[in-house]
């Protein structure tokens, strides 16, 4: 988005004063990102500030990607929190495999890459998130083929080949296109709301629709907020995934969220959802697969994003 001279925060603030109703909705109209792309420029030390204008809830069912148009600021931010959440932020994070799981995580994002013949409720994102990057113009390690299923057959496996040197050549990738696996976290949240609608029964589409903007328009950490679990626990748009016919994405939290009011805060509503989601995950989850072990991490994560979130209003 490109913009032809930033008006500096006092103007912005003045202009406010004189007419707030008719400032706000022309901006909303002409161009709904640039009041905040302007307070940024105006003062580039600031994180960006919240607001509701800067996506304006459409008038009907979003049946198509949305287009965040977010801040570098933003995506790197958003790209090393979630690094951090998954694997501490460490190289050698961006190789594991977790006990009683039949997979491996890789990357920033801990994206699953199943073995061949495995099949689990949890997708298949690694040789999605390839698929982007090589897009994206970035060479991975000749033994990596598109569409190839993980070489290991097992956990055990998997670590006693973890200082091979194609196990190292995938880590120095992976360390080196941070900002490529970002973009495609971004790209899967822009991607998400139409996706969970198209899942969602015709009844509740709107009230869902609604909460997502809600969530988004809430403030920064609100954007945070949605890019983070859409990774973390995918868009749920589809039936029967899950145990017991009760899934765990986004879409399942938005369907379970309660609505607070005086005052409003759609991301700690958005959190208590999640909590709650992820609790019935684990009471439903086979108990051969201790899930429990996991629900003070996963708690942990979703409370961050009310009581730490990367980005907030300043």
């Amino acid at each position: 988005l490109a913009l032809s001279k930033p008006e500096s925060v006092s103007q912005l603030e003045a202009k406010a004063n004189a007419n707030p109703a008719s400032q706000s909705e022309a901006k909303a109209i002409a161009n709904p990102g640039s009041q905040i792309e302007a307070k940024a420029m105006a003062n580039p030390g600031n994180q960006i500030a919240a607001s509701t204008d800067r996506w304006p809830i459409p008038r009907g069912i979003v049946d198509k990607p949305l287009d965040l148009n977010l801040t570098k600021d933003e995506k790197e931010r958003i790209g090393k929190r979630i690094w951090k959440n998954e694997s501490g932020g460490t190289v050698d994070g961006l190789t594991a495999w977790n006990k009683g799981e039949e997979f491996p995580s890789l990357g920033i994002g801990h994206f699953i890459w199943m073995p061949k013949g495995v099949q689990t409720p949890f997708g298949d994102s690694f040789p999605e998130m390839m698929d982007f990057v090589r897009s994206q113009g970035a060479t991975p390690p000749a033994w990596l083929k598109p569409g190839m299923a993980a070489p290991w057959d097992s956990r055990t496996e998997f670590y006693k080949k973890f200082d091979s040197k194609e196990m190292t050549e995938l880590r120095d990738f992976l360390s080196k296109t941070v900002t490529e696996q970002t973009d495609f976290i971004i790209a899967r949240l822009e991607s998400a709301l139409p996706k969970i609608l198209a899942g969602t029964p015709a009844a509740e589409r709107q009230i869902v629709q609604e909460r997502f903007y809600k969530v988004l328009n809430s403030g920064p950490a609100g954007v945070f907020t949605l890019a983070d679990y859409v990774n973390f626990k995918g868009e749920g748009a589809e039936d029967p995934v899950g145990y017991n016919g009760e899934g765990w994405g986004m879409r399942h939290v938005l369907q379970n969220m309660k609505d607070s009011t005086n005052p409003a805060n759609p991301v700690k509503d958005f959190a208590t959802s999640a909590r709650e989601v992820l609790e019935r995950r684990v009471k439903n989850a086979p108990p051969e697969r201790h899930e429990e072990r996991w629900l003070k991490g996963w708690t942990n994560r979703v409370n961050d994003y009310v009581n730490n979130p990367p980005l907030k209003a300043p």
